[in-house]
């Protein structure tokens, strides 16, 4: 059995407990350490602060070069999907094919063949007059349709000229 000597020593050492217990928080509370710890919260919010300054910028300008490169995915997309219809509309000769063909023949180096709404656009730069005029002329004998005809003087070279050209079929 315990003595009442023991159970007065055992609540003794529990206030003395409580009270040292207690003399941390007030410590861990004092004024000097919540100035510290504020000035601390404070410093790091200021860091990320100018570090998402510095960050939001460059992060816009990928998010821009993202939307470019999406779009441009979307239009080689829809130009490939334009390009499989012409071809599998079972006509003898697909039009690209014979663009493509027609211009080796001549020697015409075409610059772009992009796909419209039901015909092509397609671009040359640099083409001599000669080979220009033979090149439409046997377009129009294989039963392409020339929609529109843009020709333009070449800066380059006085003697050429660039062109631009609808064709559908």
């Amino acid at each position: 059995m315990r003595s009442e000597r023991d159970k007065a020593k055992e609540k003794g050492t529990k206030q003395e407990r409580k009270r040292k217990f207690c003399a941390w928080k007030i410590k861990f509370y004092s004024v000097r350490f919540r100035v510290i710890l504020s000035f601390i919260m404070w410093s790091i919010t200021f860091i990320l602060l100018i570090l998402y300054t510095f960050i939001s910028p460059e992060v816009q300008k990928i998010e821009d070069t993202n939307a470019k490169l999406k779009k441009q995915l979307r239009e080689m997309i829809e130009w490939s999907e334009t390009i499989k219809e012409f071809s599998q509309n079972g006509k003898p000769e697909n039009i690209l094919e014979l663009v493509e063909n027609t211009a080796k023949k001549y020697g015409i180096k075409l610059e772009s063949a992009r796909p419209k709404e039901d015909y092509f656009e397609i671009t040359a730069r640099g083409i001599d007059p000669k080979s220009m005029i033979s090149f439409m002329t046997e377009m129009q004998r294989a039963g392409a349709k020339i929609r529109k005809i843009s020709i333009r003087k070449n800066f380059a070279d006085k003697d050429t000229n660039d062109f631009e050209i609808s064709v559908s079929h």
